[in-house]
C-alpha cells in the first residue's frame, strides 16, 4: 500500500506478477485473469485482441509519462507489445504443461490428474511432442 502525496490517496498494488523480465509475461499473466472469478483456474486464454490493445494503449500512455518519447519507438508499438504478450503466454503455457507432465508421477502423486480433462483442447487428442510442435506452428502463424 502506498499513500500518495499531496492528495493522500491510497494506492493498493498487487505485485504478484511483476518481474524484471519481459513485459509480455507481465501483461499476459495479468490479462489471463481478465473476466475470471476469483480462484477460477480453468480459463487460460487471453481476452480478445481489442481488449488487449486497449490495455496496452493504457500501458504505453503511462510509460510515456515516465519516459518521454517511449511511444515513438517501433519496439513500443501496440502491435509489437501485443505480439510479445501472445508469445509469452504461449511460453508460459508450454512451461507449465511440461512441468506438470514431468512432475505428475514424482511430486504430485496424491493429486489425481486426468490428462484428457486437464490438458487436451478440442483439436488435440493427447499432449505429445508432435502436438506441441503443431501448437507452436499455429501460434506463430497467428502472430
Amino acid at each position: 500500500m502506498l499513500i500518495t502525496e499531496p492528495d493522500g490517496k491510497l494506492l493498493i498494488t498487487d505485485l504478484e506478477y511483476s518481474t524484471y523480465g519481459c513485459r509480455g509475461f507481465d501483461i499476459s499473466n495479468f490479462m489471463s485473469q481478465y473476466g475470471c472469478e476469483p480462484n477460477e483456474y480453468a480459463k487460460f486464454a487471453l481476452p480478445d485482441d481489442n481488449i488487449l490493445k486497449q490495455f496496452i494503449q493504457l500501458y504505453i500512455d503511462e510509460c510515456e509519462k515516465l519516459f518521454p518519447g517511449y511511444s515513438n519507438k517501433q519496439i513500443n508499438s501496440i502491435e509489437k507489445i501485443l505480439h510479445e504478450t501472445k508469445l509469452c503466454k504461449l511460453v508460459s503455457l508450454l512451461f507449465w504443461t511440461a512441468f506438470f507432465i514431468y512432475h505428475k508421477e514424482n511430486v504430485i502423486k496424491a493429486i489425481p490428474i486426468d490428462m484428457k480433462a486437464n490438458f487436451v483442447s478440442k483439436n488435440v487428442d493427447i499432449i505429445n511432442l508432435d502436438n506441441i510442435i503443431t501448437i507452436l506452428k499455429t501460434f506463430t502463424e497467428i502472430c
